[in-house]
């Protein structure tokens, strides 16, 4: 047995070859385990092999001859160096007689092969499923070195396969996972647009019957005789425009849904865009017994944005919050700027409040009072919070939602400051 610094120097060779060699495709490792044991042991071939299904004969993978790198050869184990290395499952060499002690193997004559070290390659359950090998035409003896060097490049590759197989694992479940999110959005985009298309197709009949359901409330055509025409008249036209509510609602989170919503900018007074959000609920407060307040510490600020969008996203939050607000309650909204520059929006209530679990859930499509607001009997269907988050998400802002069950609910509409117009000092307070 032989040990010299130029065995040293070979060995580190071949370890940087394999640490330089990236977790790449299996063929690209064959081909790298074979160059590390040209390096480490100098000889004339290397190469790796695995066995096929039926266990008695193997495939070479790669094959190194110092020139190129082949494959393809397909041999039979049976009473070649290589089934011991199958059998024992440890690192074989042969250095003396090779080519008189396995006669059978023709391989071995027609090569003129001399020289025969070799290491199996172990899956996870210690099966060897392949081998690592090195052939020399010249009777060179042992390396104290070779050993260590066999088992390293074997363990490499059997770690670099698990490696593949896991990343193979991780992009078939990642690819399956894309296909199946794309399902969902196709039947949500789906179903966005037949909810976006019906709700047309009620709208207009609908806005007929309320129409004519005000011409016989208001008796324009004369005195309907019976006081309770009258009175069924305003049930009609009451729960026609509630329902038309509903179905623009629907038609909103459709479009925003599927990204069909266009915003119409123009620059605009907050205060007075909170002002007739404000009026718009005048009724409803009024019937509370609310009280209502609002306040401008900035003084008047202009933005650049959707009028019609942020007026809506208001007038949304202040409906929500006098759902479930009781009677006698307040709601207060005030806008200023913030420590960074960008406009706060903040509506706040002293109502019923929301449980900590459920705030991620209001701003959802469709969840309404069940498990956060719930002490109120409410009408609607869940819409209000779910379009003000998605109308002000297009101006490139969002909502903060915080609340204390049973004492009330604070929801700021955060706006960016890049759409701030008017110039105005920033809050510190």
């Amino acid at each position: 047995m032989t040990h010299s610094s130029s065995s040293d120097h070979r060995f580190l060779k071949a370890v940087t070859q394999l640490v330089d060699t990236p977790v790449i495709q299996r063929e690209k490792i064959y081909q790298s385990a074979a160059l590390a044991l040209a390096e480490g042991t100098g000889y004339r071939y290397t190469g790796t092999a695995t066995v096929l299904p039926n266990e008695n004969q193997v495939y070479v993978q790669s094959f190194w001859d110092g020139e190129e790198m082949g494959k393809g050869l397909i041999y039979a184990l049976e009473n070649t160096p290589c089934d011991i290395v199958y059998k024992s499952c440890e690192y074989y060499c042969h250095t003396k007689n090779l080519i008189e002690d396995f006669p059978e193997d023709l391989l071995l004559a027609d090569m003129n092969l001399k020289s025969y070290h070799s290491m199996g390659i172990q899956n996870k359950s210690g099966k060897v499923i392949g081998h690592v090998f090195a052939l020399h035409d010249q009777d060179v003896g042992e390396d104290e070195n070779f050993e260590d060097l066999f088992k390293l490049v074997a363990h490499w590759c059997a770690i670099q396969f698990e490696n593949e197989e896991l990343i193979s694992r991780l992009k078939d479940s990642e690819s399956k996972a894309l296909e199946a999110q794309n399902v969902a959005e196709r039947a949500s985009r789906a179903k966005s647009s037949f909810l976006a298309h019906i709700s047309h197709e009620l709208r207009t009949p609908l806005n007929a019957i309320i129409g004519f359901s005000e011409l016989l409330e208001q008796e324009i055509y004369g005195s309907l005789g019976n006081e309770r025409y009258k009175s069924y008249a305003e049930d009609i036209v009451s729960s026609g425009k509630h329902l038309l509510s509903l179905i623009n609602d629907i038609l909103e989170i459709s479009k925003l849904e599927v990204d069909e919503t266009n915003l119409n900018e123009s620059i605009f007074s907050v205060q007075e865009t909170m002002n007739q959000a404000f009026t718009l609920i005048q009724t409803e407060s009024i019937k509370k017994q609310l009280q209502t307040e609002q306040f401008f510490p900035d003084g008047d600020i202009v933005i650049e944005g959707d009028n019609r969008a942020f007026l809506k996203i208001i007038t949304n939050i202040l409906e929500n919050s006098i759902k479930y607000t009781d009677d006698g309650g307040c709601l207060i909204g005030r806008a200023a700027l913030n420590q960074e520059g960008n406009l706060e929006i903040i509506l706040s209530d002293n109502g019923c409040g929301i449980a900590e679990e459920n705030l991620e859930k209001v701003i959802q499509p469709f969840l309404s009072s069940d498990n956060s607001y719930s002490r109120q009997e409410s009408s609607g269907i869940g819409l209000g919070l779910a379009i003000a988050d998605g109308l002000i998400k297009l101006h490139g802002g969002h909502l903060k939602i915080s609340s204390q069950y049973g004492e009330g609910t604070v929801v700021t509409i955060i706006c960016p400051k890049e759409r701030i117009q008017a110039e105005a000092l920033v809050y510190s307070g």
